[in-house]
């Protein structure tokens, strides 16, 4: 008992550490000269870096688990559509215009058909994940990332709060900010399944 108590109070000490170093890095950001918040910046590495340690993270629990490693590279690839779309403008640039819309609906097309594949594992991975608690993590970072930040960051919103002031770098500083939480929330979640199971084959050796 006494074990779980210091496990759990390392852990949140931990995560009070990452949350800290999100700030930081937005300070960062928000001192630079030129311009701030773009998509060169430390706040969007940063966002790189969560997704490619979130990913190595489920990889892990997947290794270890091998009955979630289909649901593990499913949520992997989804991951990588992340992450193509963080490069969305170099892409688009340095590519073709709409290449990152390419590479994304051709990746979601070979993950529906991966699922198809495996959707008996998969489904039945989804039933055991949803009732651990790093489910609600990671669900708070996705709504956070696909929903809110997208609504919060919206112009029209910004405009009518900050009106004939309107800068377009407070919106994105809101914007990336709450994308950076979002992100560093699924990198939480990915941890505490990792730990859940490895936690499970150490009891079970």
């Amino acid at each position: 008992m006494h074990y779980e108590y210091f496990n759990s109070i390392i852990k949140m000490l931990v995560y009070a550490i990452i949350l800290v170093s999100i700030f930081g890095i937005l300070h960062i950001d928000a001192n630079q000269e030129g311009k701030i918040f773009n998509e060169n910046s430390p706040t969007e590495w940063s966002q790189i870096i969560l997704i490619f340690l979130t990913a190595v993270t489920l990889y892990k629990s997947g290794k270890i688990d091998k009955r979630n490693s289909s649901l593990m590279r499913l949520f992997i690839g989804i991951l990588f559509i992340f992450c193509i779309r963080e490069f969305d403008g170099f892409l688009d640039k340095y590519v073709f215009d709409g290449a990152w819309q390419i590479f994304v609906l051709t990746i979601l097309f070979l993950l529906t058909l991966f699922f198809y594949k495996n959707r008996n594992a998969i489904v039945k991975s989804i039933n055991e994940f949803v009732k651990h608690r790093s489910f609600g993590i990671m669900q708070s970072g996705f709504l956070i990332l696909m929903v809110f930040s997208r609504l919060f960051g919206q112009k029209v919103f910004w405009h009518s709060v900050m009106q004939e002031a309107y800068l377009r770098s407070v919106k994105n500083v809101a914007e990336e900010s709450l994308e950076l939480l979002g992100y560093s929330l699924i990198f939480m979640g990915s941890i505490e399944f990792l730990l859940s199971r490895y936690n499970k084959k150490m009891s079970m050796d």
